[in-house]
Order: C-alpha cells, then structure tokens, then sequence
C-alpha cells in the first residue's frame, strides 16, 4: 500500500502493469471517489494540495485502459481486522503494453 496521492498510484502502475502476465491480475483499494475526499492521505500529495488519488489515478490510466480491463468493481468490504475498504477494483490484463 504506497502513498495514495494521484502521482505515486500513477508511478505504481507504470512500474507495475508491465510485471503482470496476460491473464494476470492488478488490485487497487481505496478507490472510491468519494473517499478521497474524506480522508487527508487521498487529498494531499506530498503535503501539496492535490486533486485526489487512487481514484483518479486509476481510471485516468492509459496504461490499464490499453492493457487491461475492468474485471470487477466493489464498493467497500472488511478486512480481517474489521477494518473497512473504501473500495476495491480488479484489473485483468488482455493485452501487451504499448510504449512510446
């Protein structure tokens, strides 16, 4: 779970999306938008004022609209401690990744 400023999910995906094998799958958490609006972690990068991050990071990215697809959505779920998950996506690759 890396800083979840729009710049560093980008970053994780970029770095990331590569590695994964056609078939292969990407989790993202705390990707409801509305949860980048409640919690200060989602709404600073870096300590700068920052439009919000997994969210937008995530369905802005050329990366995973290009290569992979959205497999399934959910809204929020418990994890062992009971803590709550402000949303999670499933990406599944389909494809290989363009580059520049």
């Amino acid at each position: 779970d890396a800083c979840h400023c729009k710049l560093c999910v980008e970053l994780d995906i970029a770095a990331w999306a590569p590695k994964v094998a056609v078939g292969g799958l990407m989790v993202f958490h705390d990707t409801d938008w509305h949860v980048q609006l409640r919690k200060p972690c989602q709404a600073m990068g870096h300590g700068k004022p920052e439009r919000p991050g997994v969210y937008d990071a995530v369905m802005g990215s050329l990366i995973l609209r290009e290569s992979f697809h959205l497999a399934q959505a959910l809204e929020g779920g418990c994890d062992r401690r009971g803590g709550y998950w402000e949303g999670t996506q499933v990406w599944r690759r389909h494809a290989g990744i363009r580059t520049a």
